[in-house]
């Protein structure tokens, strides 16, 4: 799965964004680029991309799918 990010501005908030995803249910891993404002998240199951924004959004971050 594909999404847009923002509101990033430091590998902190990069890495924050990336641990937020990789808590989702279902989640494996989760590789953001601060440069592209882009994640790409890997899953083993089924995951609601909604989920994933929510967990973004939670996190002070705006989020959609790509």
């Amino acid at each position: 799965m594909e999404f847009l990010i923002t509101g990033m501005t430091c590998e902190g908030c990069a890495k924050n964004v990336q641990r937020v995803i990789e808590k989702v249910p279902g989640v494996v891993k989760a590789d953001i680029s601060l440069t592209q404002n882009h994640a790409t998240v890997s899953t083993n199951t089924s995951v609601d991309p909604l989920a994933v924004v929510q967990a973004v959004k939670n996190a002070g971050y705006g989020a959609e799918p790509a």
